[in-house]
């Protein structure tokens, strides 16, 4: 288990970290860009303002250019018939719009008396064998009486 140590001390510490790491920066970066003033601390300073601008436009490009794709994907993958456009679905998506539908609901329609007309079918056979078999066992009960 780890002890639960006061505020002040753990602002103290955090601090002091924090005041250390930055004190290590400032003494790793100097020496990493040469010292100030020097033409290869210049050319360094060039070098990385010009690779901040490309990076800058390569960005800048880069979300347009994907701008553009979302934009016209979102535009030529609408659901509705207006962006969908087909121009030899025109005549037949205005001429007839809910054809299908109908065509779907008859379908449904004669699917669906065709299994009532088998359930029936199957319930008259059964009754029909219960009835026969009930009549057998009547008429073998009344021979052997």
């Amino acid at each position: 288990m780890i002890p639960r140590l006061p505020p002040l001390l753990l602002a103290l510490i955090g601090g002091a970290s924090v005041y250390g790491i930055k004190t290590l920066l400032d003494r790793i970066e100097p020496a990493a860009i040469g010292p100030p003033g020097s033409s290869e601390h210049a050319e360094k300073m060039n070098k990385m303002k010009t690779m901040a601008r490309r990076g800058g436009i390569a960005m800048a490009a880069a979300g347009a250019i994907y701008t553009g794709a979302w934009i016209y994907n979102k535009r030529t993958h609408r659901p509705t018939p207006a962006a969908s456009h087909n121009p030899d679905d025109d005549q037949s998506f205005y001429s007839d719009q809910y054809s299908h539908r109908e065509q779907q609901y008859s379908e449904e329609r004669v699917k669906m008396k065709e299994e009532q007309h088998q359930r029936e079918k199957r319930v008259r056979s059964r009754l029909a064998a219960e009835q026969a078999s009930m009549d057998n066992k009547s008429s073998s009960l009344l021979s052997e009486q």
